[in-house]
């Protein structure tokens, strides 16, 4: 948030910040062990949310088409995609797919409709008995290829569904500003093809905006700061990073997955994951060979704090080596996984179902909880 010299709204940030805290705290404990209701503080925090929107500029400075394309530059396009519930005569219970490209050049934005919805999950769809090569293969294949011909599979790959139809109105663009929506977010567009031999990453510089109005901003065309920081050898039981490097020493031959360990999920341990070590470690040293600067945070200092402190100092890329889970709502889990479940696979907020295991993150796991919901070395 902007720093603002109006009162009332310093208080209501304030206050938002407080009991955004409070809400995160509870949702780290166990269900009896909470201490303030849950949708009394969730309410709170949305009603909080509305004031500081109501009492602030951001409804005055909404930015227009125009704006937008006055901020592109010749060879740059900005292509917002949007998803609508069909209504033909009636609401059909299909969701649509376009795309609205706007160019420096063209007098009015361009709407291009593209694929349903469902198309798209069909195509991305996986079955139970595909190799995951077979997979990306299937999924990122490029048109008129021999091994597709110009069958009825041809035209469901994801590259006929959401790309070829904008091809015409960005001929000749380097860069492209993308807003990405719904289930579009599940594409990689960088690994889409291009022609029979290239990828739209060989083609196109493209950068990912929350929205077209960021098209222009400054910071999109800024050279980035050539510094990376990095995560591995994570020590989830806070050993030194001596033991941490004697780990690796004598397990380097150990090939531990980092899914999940059934184990981990009823009360057990994540696994010391030796090769983060060697991976994070080999990446360090090529960025410094390269002239960037490079932070390797190992062991206990691979933990939540150093990983927060990057908050509004963010290095231009962050690499984590670690454990990592996400688990389906408790509504689709059995008796037996409810009885054995802990405050992380049992949360009714999917955003607590997710998470990255950091320095010290087997204690808070094994509690099956956490008392204090911050720096606990679980990143939710």
């Amino acid at each position: 948030m902007k720093d603002t010299d109006n009162p009332l709204i310093n208080e209501l940030y304030k206050k938002w910040k407080q009991t955004k805290t409070e809400l995160e705290n509870q949702y780290a404990l166990k269900q009896e062990a909470r201490t303030l209701d849950i949708e009394f503080l969730e309410e709170k925090l949305r009603e909080y949310e509305k004031n500081l929107y109501r009492y602030s500029d951001v409804k005055d400075s909404l930015v227009q088409w125009q704006h937008i394309r006055q901020t592109l530059s010749a060879g740059q396009a900005a292509i917002e995609f949007i998803t609508f519930d069909e209504y033909k005569d009636k609401w059909t219970n299909e969701v649509k797919i376009a795309a609205l490209v706007i160019t420096p050049e063209r007098e009015l934005p361009q709407l291009i409709p593209l694929s349903y919805e469902s198309q798209l999950f069909d195509a991305v769809k996986k079955s139970e008995k595909e190799a995951d090569a077979s997979y990306v293969n299937r999924l990122y294949i490029s048109r008129g290829t021999e091994k597709l011909g110009k069958g009825p599979q041809e035209s469901k790959s994801v590259y006929n569904l959401v790309w070829k139809p904008l091809e015409k109105y960005i001929s000749g663009r380097k860069q492209l500003f993308l807003s990405l929506s719904g289930s579009l977010h599940k594409i990689s567009f960088a690994a889409l093809p291009f022609g029979k031999d290239s990828l739209l990453l060989d083609k196109f510089d493209i950068k990912y905006i929350n929205s077209s109005a960021d098209a222009g901003d400054r910071k999109h065309n800024a050279v980035l700061k050539r510094s990376v920081t990095l995560f591995g050898g994570v020590d989830y039981e806070l050993h030194t990073v001596a033991q941490a490097e004697e780990k690796q020493e004598t397990k380097q031959d150990t090939v531990l997955s980092r899914s999940l360990d059934l184990s981990a999920s009823r009360g057990g341990s994540w696994k010391y994951l030796p090769g983060t070590l060697t991976e994070t470690t080999h990446i360090s040293n090529l960025f410094k060979q390269n002239g960037w600067d490079a932070t390797l945070y190992t062991a206990k200092d691979a933990n939540e704090q150093n990983m927060k402190g990057l908050t509004g100092n963010s290095t231009a890329i962050i690499h984590i080596a670690t454990h990592g889970y996400f688990f389906p709502s408790p509504k689709n889990q059995t008796a037996e996984e409810s009885k054995q479940a802990n405050v992380f696979t049992a949360a009714e907020n999917p955003l607590m179902r997710t998470g990255l295991l950091l320095a010290g993150g087997n204690t808070s796991w094994q509690k099956g909880y956490t008392s204090t919901g911050t720096n606990d070395g679980i990143l939710t």
